[in-house]
């Protein structure tokens, strides 16, 4: 919240990229990718080439180069997903496989309320060919019920943010 109240956006949140002191302070490293992107320069092309895959969202994958704080904030929520399923959520080989792994996890866009993915460049190349149910929830929900039940609680808080963090439309992110 902090960086992207001063105009700055990350582009490469991933776990790697946290840091933990002792004392439990959490510290953002890396800014090799950042950007500043004030309010006047909303309209700016920008690369989509950038937040290392397993973390990139979908709307750079789909070649959209005018994009905001959003794209960080789906690196947060594959984050938040790794720390609940203890290792990577959607580790794809390769950006075709990546998006594909997003579809499967978090549904195919029109079905799913982000019918603005049609406009973006590579739509035609890389649409899903199958169609495919958001199972964030429910996914993450049958995790917790092998956690204890004093920890149910939380763990619901938990996969509920996931699942906004984790929205297709970046708008609604």
């Amino acid at each position: 919240h902090y960086i992207h109240k001063c105009g700055v956006l990350h582009r490469d949140i991933k776990a790697s990229n946290l840091l933990v002191s002792d004392d439990g302070q959490l510290k953002l490293c890396d800014f090799g990718l950042a950007r500043s992107v004030l309010k006047s320069e909303q309209n700016q092309q920008l690369t989509n080439r950038v937040i290392t895959l397993w973390y990139r969202p979908p709307e750079l994958l789909l070649g959209a180069t005018q994009y905001k704080e959003h794209v960080d904030m789906w690196g947060v929520g594959c984050i938040l997903g790794e720390l609940l399923y203890k290792k990577p959520i959607m580790p794809g080989k390769d950006e075709v496989e990546q998006l594909d792994k997003i579809f499967r996890l978090c549904g195919t866009p029109i079905e799913n309320g982000w019918e603005d993915a049609v406009d973006l460049p590579a739509w035609s190349l890389m649409a899903p060919r199958i169609k495919h149910t958001r199972k964030v929830t429910h996914f993450f929900k049958a995790l917790i019920r092998t956690k204890p039940k004093k920890d149910h609680a939380d763990l619901m808080d938990a996969v509920d943010l996931l699942d906004k963090l984790l929205t297709l439309d970046p708008e609604e992110r």
